[in-house]
């Protein structure tokens, strides 16, 4: 008998889980309104994109300098940078994909933009000092993005917080940057 139960309740929840993939699914292909869906799931999805986004271009603009930089300090600076963002990228990943959530990658052109960008920037000069600072004028954007989405979501709307804290731990923590 209780296993007859245990069977049923596994039924529903596998049920209950597809249907919350499939509608989320749905606002993001667009086929549904975002009436159909609760504003607290589309800030969440919101916030967890725009971390995911910046956590991903952190790492992408630290496999692009890292080879130019001698400095060996700098080098490990940058070697643990990378690291916190490729493990925040994977602990998004997974809860994106348990609630069913479907992230997108920068697109190529941002991606082209960004690279142009650092070479621009470098171009004259490839110091530490100089790499440094256009590393931080990056982590910079960085937190303006993400500043911007959190002060967009509506303060009576439960949104959890926990990787938008961590990514901003991690800008926060890099050496010459003061924690306010």
């Amino acid at each position: 008998m209780a296993e007859v139960q245990q069977k049923k309740q596994q039924s529903q929840n596998e049920l209950n889980e597809n249907l919350q993939s499939t509608r989320l699914k749905k606002v993001l292909d667009e086929e549904i309104t975002p009436e159909e869906i609760s504003a607290g799931e589309l800030d969440q999805l919101e916030l967890l994109q725009e971390v995911y986004k910046s956590a991903t271009q952190g790492m992408q603009s630290v496999e692009v300098i890292r080879p130019m930089i001698k400095d060996k300090a700098l080098k490990s600076i940058l070697f643990r940078q990378y690291n916190s963002y490729k493990a925040l990228t994977k602990e998004i990943e997974l809860q994106a994909a348990t609630n069913g959530y479907d992230l997108r990658a920068s697109t190529f052109l941002n991606k082209a933009m960004m690279y142009g960008s650092l070479l621009l920037n470098t171009i004259t000069d490839r110091s530490s000092s100089k790499l440094a600072e256009v590393m931080i004028q990056g982590i910079n954007m960085g937190i303006i993005s993400l500043v911007k989405v959190k002060n967009n979501i509506d303060p009576d709307i439960k949104v959890d917080m926990t990787f938008a804290d961590k990514l901003m731990d991690i800008l926060r923590s890099l050496p010459g940057l003061a924690s306010p």
